[in-house]
């Protein structure tokens, strides 16, 4: 179970991605290209980056990888004994690979957002983010909580977002989900002017996730060199 950050904010000059997107598969590649904003192209070559970084640790080359989708449009790669989630969000994409189903996601911690709380939570979620007794800043570090749980949640077992499952809509409820088989850690990152700019939940089915650590990848030689060798 590997999880890994990258600061993607050096892939917005288009030099950059071009010199790097040869490391990626022709897949990953077409993702960035359709994208329309350097921030999103960006984001999404970092996810890339970090996925064929992890996958060449295990001594498999992510350029020649055959990719598939679930039902739901999850991605997975055909025959790999390994299982990996992306997400980014900001100026960060991380990855987790796993050899278990799994998930992440990671969103940053702005305003607390009342309406939409109203509309797409849980009343069991409603409940338990206005008793939290926090001030607004608080509040949206809660919701961020809330939500990120419910998107990895989401991408674990492929099916996304679903306010009317209930299970997605009491993830928050730590001594309920142990009893399903589902485990989350959370990692606060904050930046250097914030106190918490982001928050990310991984989600399994193993309760090792909580031995889980989190790599931040800076040096794109060694990340190079990573791939290549694989």
């Amino acid at each position: 179970m590997e999880l890994y950050v990258i600061d993607t904010d050096f892939l917005l000059e288009e030099n950059n991605r071009n010199r790097y997107m040869p490391l990626v598969s022709a897949y990953r590649r077409h993702k960035v290209e359709k994208l329309r904003f350097p921030k999103d192209r960006a984001l999404s070559l970092g996810a890339g980056l970090l996925l064929a970084y992890a996958l060449a640790g295990k001594g498999v080359d992510e350029r020649s990888a055959a990719y598939k989708e679930g039902e739901y449009g999850k991605p997975a790669i055909d025959g790999l004994p390994f299982h990996f989630s992306l997400s980014h969000s900001g100026h960060r994409s991380v990855c987790m690979l796993d050899d278990a189903p799994c998930g992440i996601d990671i969103e940053g911690v702005a305003s607390y957002k009342k309406r939409i709380a109203d509309r797409m939570f849980s009343e069991q979620e409603q409940i338990f983010l206005e008793q939290s007794g926090q001030d607004e800043s608080g509040k949206a570090e809660t919701f961020a909580r809330i939500w990120t749980r419910r998107e990895s949640y989401g991408k674990l077992v492929g099916r996304g977002l679903d306010f009317t499952d209930n299970i997605q809509g009491r993830l928050f409820d730590d001594a309920y989900i142990h009893t399903k088989g589902i485990y989350f850690k959370e990692f606060r990152i904050p930046d250097e002017t914030e106190s918490c700019s982001c928050l990310m939940s991984a989600c399994s089915e193993r309760r090792e996730i909580t031995d889980l650590e989190l790599t931040e990848l800076k040096d794109m030689e060694e990340i190079i060199c990573v791939i290549n060798r694989s």
